[in-house]
C-alpha cells in the first residue's frame, strides 16, 4: 500500500514516519470489515464494487433487511 519494503517499515518504526502514519490512519479510517469487507468510504460515499451511495440515497432506498 506504501510501496516500500520491509526494511524502510522497520526504519520507520526506530525513526518514525508522520506522514506513513497519516495515510495508514486515514486508509483504516476508510475501510471497513467483517460483514463489511469490500465497502469502503470515499469523498462522503459509501462504495462497493461499482455501486455507489450517497447518504440521502440510502435514505430513501427502500431496506432489503
Amino acid at each position: 500500500m506504501l510501496g516500500v519494503d520491509v526494511e524502510q517499515i522497520e526504519q520507520w518504526d526506530w525513526d518514525g514516519n508522520d506522514l506513513a502514519e497519516r495515510y495508514l490512519l486515514l486508509w483504516d479510517r476508510k475501510h471497513l470489515c467483517g460483514e463489511w469487507a469490500g465497502f469502503v468510504f470515499s469523498r462522503g460515499r459509501l462504495v462497493y464494487k461499482r455501486r455507489i451511495w450517497t447518504a440521502d440515497a440510502l435514505k430513501r432506498e427502500p431496506r432489503a433487511w
